[in-house]
C-alpha cells in the first residue's frame, strides 16, 4: 500500500485488488488518526531516503510519526540517531506520543518519552479509545493529563470494559451520554456494568435507540 500513494498507476492496481483508495499516509476514521499498515522495511527505507534529501521539520516529523504509530523502534531509533542534534527539538512534539497511544505501542511511548517529547491530553483519549489499558496506565504514572469528562465516555462508546472501569476507579466523570453510546454501539457487558454501577440512563432512549442485544437484555430486566 505504501508505494502506491507514490504513483496513479499504484493506486490503480490499489482498487483493483479491491482495497480502499488511500491518497494520504494519515487520515481520521471514526475521529482517530489512522496510518495505514507500513512495512518495517517501507519505514527504513523511507526514513533514509528522506534523510538524504529533507531537511524540513514539517517533512521530517512525519518521518518520527509513521514508524511511531506502526511500532517500529528499531527503525525509529536509526533514524533518530541520524538527525543532526539542533533539529531534534523541532521534530518531535504532542502529535508524536499520542500517535504511539493511538496505536498501543507503549515501549514506543517510553522511547518518546525518555528523549524528551511532550505530550498532552490526545495520548490518554486515544489510549482509551483503542482499549491500550497499558498505555493508559503507564501514561497516568508518569503524569500525563487527561480530560476527566471525556475518558469514561470514549472508553465506554468503543466498549472497553477494563479501560471503564480503571478510568472510573480514578474519579473520571459519568453521565448519561455514557450508557446511551454503549446501547447504540451494543456494547452489551459495558451497558450492563454500567447499569449495574448506577450510572446515570434513560431507560426510553436506551431502549430507543439501542441495538437489538440492548433492548432483549433490558427486556428481562424490566419486562412490559
Amino acid at each position: 500500500m505504501a508505494f502506491a500513494l507514490t504513483s496513479k498507476q499504484l493506486r490503480e492496481a490499489q482498487q483493483q485488488a479491491g482495497r480502499k483508495l488511500v491518497t494520504r499516509l494519515c487520515y481520521m476514521e471514526d475521529g482517530i488518526q489512522v496510518c495505514e499498515n507500513f512495512s518495517r522495511d517501507w519505514c527504513a527505507w523511507w526514513s533514509r531516503r528522506f534523510n538524504m534529501t529533507e531537511t524540513a521539520p514539517a517533512c521530517m516529523n512525519i518521518i518520527i510519526l509513521v514508524p511511531a504509530s506502526s511500532g517500529y523502534l528499531d527503525v525509529l531509533k536509526t533514524y533518530w540517531s541520524d538527525i543532526p542534534e539542533n533539529k531534534k527539538p523541532l521534530l518531535m512534539d504532542r502529535w508524536t506520543c499520542a500517535w504511539a497511544s493511538d496505536s498501543g505501542h507503549l515501549e514506543i511511548l517510553q522511547w518518546l518519552r525518555s528523549q524528551g517529547c511532550a505530550w498532552d491530553e490526545r495520548t490518554c483519549h486515544w489510549a482509551a479509545a483503542i482499549g491500550s489499558l497499558k498505555c493508559l496506565q503507564w501514561a497516568r504514572s508518569e503524569g500525563c493529563p487527561w480530560n476527566e469528562s471525556t475518558i469514561c465516555a470514549v472508553a465506554a462508546e468503543r466498549g472497553h470494559l477494563s479501560v471503564l472501569q480503571y478510568a472510573s476507579s480514578q474519579g473520571c466523570l459519568w453521565h448519561t451520554e455514557m450508557t446511551l453510546m454503549a446501547a447504540k454501539r451494543g456494547h452489551l457487558k459495558v451497558f450492563q456494568w454500567l447499569i449495574y454501577k448506577r450510572c446515570p440512563w434513560n431507560k426510553e432512549r436506551c431502549r430507543r435507540e439501542g441495538k437489538p442485544n440492548i433492548v432483549d437484555w433490558l427486556d428481562e430486566l424490566d419486562p412490559l
